[in-house]
């Protein structure tokens, strides 16, 4: 049986310098004076991407107030000019995801090829924005020992989070919950756009460490474009590529080597366990010899990541003894017979035990013999817990992306993603040869495979310094059987 799921969220957005929709990019606003503090009109302030060299140019409005939006993530350098008055530059401005720096510049009379160069640092405190909320940058998603590479594992450490008890879910290892909420109340975002599926509301698509930028955990006073999560809002940002060529190439293994074994399994072989985790990443200009570069105007960004897993698993079932397949219940109940049932003279129903507490073979359903006949003796003392197994657990994942970054003109930027994940694995039945919930494939359950796609589009152009228009589109096919 399948299941075919698509969502498609077109948005289209007249932003203005009173209200920002920047979901994965950032902003940078402020204002131009002269000495005197009077507003400078139709200045040029030109943004400056250092890693790709793209640039954003704006002018100032008649009150002087510029804004630049959306900017990418990363490190910015600023150069404000006007007839008259000596370039002012600022530079290593540092944007995050949903950053709204307010930055103000104060032009002194002089030629306008004099430079004053400002060395202050970017305010730390966002008074453009009363969201709240914590960056997780790349550095620890790569450097730190994640489990199993599980960025969700850092979103534990924002305000209010925490990891819920685990449980029987297929996305247990990539719950989070947020405010004392429910796991399903997140909204999580993936370049700006939507990443839930419709069922649980978890995120379809989980991008390798090494391919997050950063990401943002909001929790509280959530601005306009988040309505969705009651809990969080967690706004994930794949990388782009730059001017320079990076790239990297990993392999992780786990294994049982120094495992020691489980309290439950004691006495018995330790269960098998492997795990590899392996891919790449390589992000930079596209370049076509002969046919295009793509220097300061045209990126791209890929990386890839799989995963497979073999763990032998510790399970403590009950299963009937050889005495009680056989109709033999001493020292466990008193057994009565249905066919001796009658009235007493009070008028209580009463029936008589079975002779000896024990149920005769003739009186037991054929049936329910062959069914028991099914189910492997014990192999622990006892008539409870006394069956115990060592399944095996399989699953491969295989997760990628690809990004383009492209500059048409300093005042329209486009950016396209894909994302394609694809999943396989097996999880044990509870007792071996025994149909469980309709499921019976070699002592297992049938293989589930959950294939994900997801794709994304961008368009901004900016008209004035107060209207940008910024164009976006998902589509999220998720196919599950």
């Amino acid at each position: 049986m399948s299941r075919i799921v698509l969502r498609v969220l077109p948005v289209l957005a007249l932003l203005s310098h009173a209200l920002i929709a920047q979901q994965d990019t950032a902003t940078i606003t402020g204002q131009v004076t002269d000495a005197s503090g009077l507003a400078l009109a139709r200045a040029s302030v030109s943004v400056t991407h250092r890693e790709t060299n793209v640039v954003v140019r704006v002018a100032t409005g008649q009150d002087g107030i510029y804004v630049a939006t959306p900017l990418r993530i990363g490190t910015y350098n600023l150069a404000v000019e006007a007839p008259g008055f000596k370039k002012v530059v600022q530079e290593s401005i540092p944007l995050r995801v949903q950053d709204r720096l307010r930055i103000d510049f104060r032009l002194e009379i002089g030629d306008v090829t004099q430079t004053v160069e400002v060395a202050a640092e970017a305010p730390l405190l966002q008074s453009e924005s009363t969201s709240l909320g914590q960056v997780i940058a790349t550095r620890p998603m790569s450097e730190l020992p994640l489990n199993g590479r599980n960025f969700i594992q850092l979103i534990a450490l924002s305000t209010g989070a925490y990891i819920p008890q685990r449980n029987n879910s297929l996305y247990q290892d990539f719950l989070i919950g947020i405010n004392g909420n429910r796991i399903q109340n997140n909204n999580f975002l993936l370049d700006g756009v939507n990443n839930n599926t419709t069922d649980n509301n978890q995120a379809p698509i989980l991008p390798s460490p090494d391919a997050i930028a950063e990401f943002k955990v909001q929790s509280n006073l959530l601005p306009a474009e988040f309505g969705r999560g009651l809990g969080g809002t967690i706004n994930i940002n794949i990388k782009s590529g730059t001017n320079e060529f990076h790239g990297v190439a990993f392999e992780f293994l786990r294994n049982d080597k120094f495992d020691a074994n489980n309290f439950f399994n004691s006495g018995r072989p330790l269960p098998p366990f492997q795990q590899n985790q392996f891919g790449g990443a390589v992000g930079g200009p596209l370049f076509v010899p002969r046919l295009y570069n793509g220097h300061n105007r045209t990126f791209f960004f890929a990386n890839y990541q799989g995963t497979r897993i073999r763990k032998g698993l510790t399970r403590i079932f009950t299963v009937p003894t050889a005495d009680l397949r056989g109709g033999i219940f001493d020292g466990v109940a008193t057994v009565f017979d249905p066919d001796t049932t009658r009235t007493d003279a009070g008028g209580a129903s009463v029936r008589d035990p079975f002779p000896g507490n024990r149920i005769p073979v003739s009186r037991m359903d054929p049936v329910m013999q062959r069914y028991l006949g099914l189910y492997p003796l014990p192999s622990r003392p006892g008539i409870a817990n006394n069956f115990l197994l060592n399944p095996k657990y399989n699953d491969d994942n295989d997760q990628g992306d690809i990004k383009i970054d492209h500059s048409l003109t300093s005042r329209d930027m486009l950016m396209f993603r894909f994302s394609r994940g694809d999943r396989t694995f097996i999880v044990p039945l509870n007792v071996p040869n025994v149909p469980y919930n309709g499921y019976f494939s070699n002592n297992e359950f049938l293989p589930q495979v959950i294939n994900n796609r997801g794709a994304a589009f961008s368009y901004s152009h900016t008209f004035s310094p107060r209207v940008v228009n910024e164009f976006r589109t998902t589509a999220s096919p998720m196919v599950s059987r």
